[in-house]
């Protein structure tokens, strides 16, 4: 109980007291924070960067050997026509 002798005045009614007589205050702080940042987000431009490898790799045939792409051509043809698509094009 010392730090309560050193300091009788602060006490949690005390503490209670200032919060509530500044409340207004508080919420206004906040308030004006959270519109500035919504504000300063609102207004810059946006910007998106993406970068991405894809590789392909056929999976071991059950024997353990590795497919060539002619063992398999229906595989190969989805995937020169997924690479063929505008999405993939513009990149």
């Amino acid at each position: 109980m010392q730090r309560a002798e050193q300091y009788p005045h602060l006490d949690l009614r005390y503490v209670g007291r200032s919060l509530r007589r500044r409340m207004w205050m508080i919420i206004s702080i906040v308030a004006v924070a959270f519109v500035s940042v919504y504000v300063l987000s609102s207004t810059q431009e946006k910007m998106y960067s993406a970068i991405a490898e894809v590789q392909i790799t056929p999976a071991p045939n059950l024997d353990g050997t590795t497919p060539s792409s002619s063992d398999d051509p229906p595989v190969m043809g989805n995937e020169i026509y997924l690479f063929g698509t505008p999405a993939v094009r513009e990149q």
